[in-house]
């Protein structure tokens, strides 16, 4: 579940547009770094609100894995996780990874883990949400439903679980390896 690995939906990035400035504009620009900065923005506002929130976010800790503050909390991680990684954040993914995944995934830069996610999509992921979370054996299967940037919906699944207190993403994979 840490490596998803399909090869035949792989598809080259096609090469960014580039606009100019005028002089003194700061140079060229690639294309979506403005959206991409609302998604960081995005990613680090629901991160404040979860610490501002405290207790009253289920903590993986403590309590019922099967109630729905939990399921809401494993929910915005994947969420956070898979922003972080259309970002092309892999660094801070690579960061929010359970130890698993981390050792699927060695790289402290998070660069192997970006290009296969990247792999694995087949083109830059525009827009997501959360379709649906199956709780099983403590470990959250949540189902993210979402459009490339050439216009293909996609969906996949990202496991979530908590570790050592924390929420932590253990991987990703397509909707047929939820158990």
């Amino acid at each position: 579940m840490t490596q998803a690995l399909l090869t035949d939906l792989y598809r080259p990035r096609p090469e960014p547009a580039r606009t100019g400035f005028p002089e003194g504009g700061g140079g060229p620009r690639r294309a979506g770094s403005a959206r991409r900065g609302w998604i960081l923005a995005t990613v680090l506002i629901v991160l404040l609100v979860i610490a501002a929130v405290g207790a009253r976010v289920a903590h993986p800790a403590r309590g019922n894995p099967e109630e729905q503050a939990w399921i809401a909390a494993s929910a915005a991680h994947a969420t956070t996780w898979v922003a972080l990684l259309a970002e092309g954040n892999g660094r801070l993914a690579q960061a929010l990874s359970c130890a698993a995944a981390s050792k699927e995934y060695p790289d402290a830069s998070g660069a192997e883990l970006q290009n296969d996610f990247d792999r694995f999509l087949g083109g830059e992921l525009v827009q997501s949400r959360v379709d649906d979370v199956e709780v099983v054996d403590g470990a959250y299967f949540v189902t993210i439903k979402g459009v490339l940037d050439d216009g293909d919906p996609v969906a996949f699944v990202v496991l979530v679980a908590g570790e050592d207190g924390h929420w932590r993403a253990c991987g990703f994979g397509t909707l047929d390896q939820i158990p």
